[in-house]
């Protein structure tokens, strides 16, 4: 009797593979992507760049059924996006022809040929995390979702710094801090109104600063210029109070810009690399000029 019964079920099975395999291919559907492109192209899910795959247009693809966004991503053109619902059992088309092809396009091929639109640069022996987990020690290159994350470098001896940066679909992100300067200063440039800032990459500090400073240099030489005329219906000895008052200021911008100037920013100093730097220039022979670029983030 257990033998039958074992038998019974061995049966079962066997013949419920068919059926559920039919049931797995019955959620499936294809996509067949037709566009006037040369050369391969990559083929984004939503914003889901790491998981990029690289297709050839006429290329059919196998996929689960529902709703799909993606992004045509390639060397000749903009970054261009699509809706498509994948329908169990059938074969959808998708036909784009691009008419615009220009040097100046938004594209992130160039941040996916070279898998990283995210570098990070820092203190030897320093740690590096990204939104909480490690990613690296002083160096770290990566390709991420476009959005907005959190950087957190610890140092044994420096201690922890802290910053955060948005990463786009069309740029690759450098990301320098460091415990200590990076930049070869001249000697007493610190001691120049703002210099301190400017070298630590607080522009907005160093923009406040030159503000204020602005100002009270005005307000005393238009005070100077009301005390020489002498006029009656001024108190002159009011105008010199001010006029004082304006010199004092000015010296205690100073010198509080100064000191603060001095000390390490709350996030670090930067790194001396360029601002911009273009990373690929030519012209293609089938189809015209091409161009990708990216950006240091040094603030």
């Amino acid at each position: 009797m257990r033998i039958l019964k074992k038998s019974f079920f061995l049966l079962l099975i066997i013949f419920s593979l068919p059926s559920i395999a039919i049931a797995q291919d019955s959620n499936k559907g294809q996509l067949l992507i037709n566009v006037n492109l040369p050369e391969s192209f990559y083929l984004v899910n939503g914003t889901d760049l790491i998981n990029a795959v690289k297709v050839d247009s006429g290329e059919v693809i196998d996929l689960t059924a529902g709703l799909y966004t993606f992004t045509i991503v390639s060397e000749f053109v903009d970054n261009h996006s699509f809706k498509v619902q994948i329908i169990p059992g059938e074969q959808i088309d998708y036909s784009y022809r691009f008419t615009v092809f220009r040097i100046d396009y938004r594209s992130s091929f160039v941040q996916l040929e070279n898998q990283e639109n995210l570098v990070i640069n820092t203190d030897l022996d320093s740690e590096i995390f990204l939104n909480g987990k490690q990613i690296g020690k002083h160096y770290a290159s990566l390709l991420v979702k476009p959005g907005v994350y959190e950087i957190e470098t610890v140092h044994p001896t420096f201690g922890k710094l802290t910053d955060k940066i948005e990463v786009s679909w069309y740029v690759t992100i450098y990301f320098a801090r460091f415990n200590q300067p990076q930049f070869a200063n001249a000697s007493g440039i610190n001691y120049m109104p703002g210099a301190g800032y400017l070298i630590n990459g607080e522009k907005d500090k160093a923009i406040f600063t030159y503000l204020t400073m602005g100002f009270l240099v005005g307000s005393y030489f238009s005070l100077d210029r009301k005390i020489r005329e002498q006029s009656p219906i001024f108190d002159i000895n009011k105008l010199e109070r001010m006029q004082t008052a304006s010199l004092i200021g000015l010296g205690v911008v100073y010198v509080l810009s100064t000191i603060d100037g001095a000390r390490k920013p709350r996030n670090g100093y930067p790194g001396n690399e360029s601002k911009f730097e273009l990373t690929s220039f030519g012209l293609n022979e089938n189809l015209g000029p091409n161009a990708g670029f990216r950006i240091n983030f040094n603030n």
